[in-house]
Parts: C-alpha cells; structure tokens; sequence
C-alpha cells in the first residue's frame, strides 16, 4: 500500500506540474525544432542550464518576450506566438515575494493531498 500511495502522489505532483510548464515545454520545444538561428543565438536551453543558471533563465524569458513582440516571427509562425504569450502570462502569475511563493507552496501541497486521497479513494472503490 505504501508504494501505491507514493506512486499516486507522484503521479499527482506531476499532473499538477504539467499544467503550468507545458506553455514553456512548447515554446523549448518550437525554438529547438523550427528556430534554430535563435536557439543557437540565445541558448542552447538544455533542461540543466535551465535549472541551475539563474542567466539561462534569464535569456530563455527574454526570448519569449522578443517572440511576442517580433512582427516577423507572427506572421511565420503564429504557433511560437500563441505559446509564448501563454508561457509569458504564466509567468507574470508568478509570485514574486517569498510569502506569495510560500503561500503558493503550501496551496500546491494542500491541493496534491486532496487530489490524492480522491484517486486513492476512487481507487480502493474500484478494486472492492
């Protein structure tokens, strides 16, 4: 039972996860594929650059928000421009202060533990 438990809550923090990063996974994954002038000027963004170089980061907001605004770039590929205009509202919901993101923490477990005791309720109805 405790592996199942812990496979529920894993399962569950990474659906939770997904929701706000699939906007920047779409915009990584676009740059990678169709752009690779700006991939090659502005990056690479390899996931661990990403994580580990606060500059990276740095460059890889900096590209979305020249996206948004480049007038070139919506006309060719009005895909990487939906994207990134999502990925840049997503970010702005951001909290910037340490009580927001403690707040926004605390809110992030609490919902992974409803969620999980209703998958694991629904669950344990299924297989009895």
């Amino acid at each position: 039972m405790f592996i199942f438990y812990n496979s529920a809550v894993f399962l569950v923090i990474v659906l939770l996860l997904s929701i706000p990063l699939s906007p920047f996974w779409k915009v990584w994954k676009r740059l990678k594929t169709h752009h690779p002038e700006i991939w090659n000027v502005s990056g690479p963004f390899d996931f661990l650059s990403l994580m580990a170089t606060p500059r990276c980061l740095d460059s890889f907001l900096e590209v979305i928000s020249m996206v948004e605004s480049d007038e070139e770039i919506k006309q060719s590929d009005p895909y990487l421009v939906k994207w990134c205009v999502m990925a840049q509202e997503v970010w702005d919901l951001v909290p910037k202060s340490f009580l927001g993101q403690l707040f926004y923490f605390i809110l992030f477990f609490c919902f992974t533990g409803i969620l999980t005791s209703v998958l694991l309720k629904v669950v344990y109805i299924v297989l009895l």
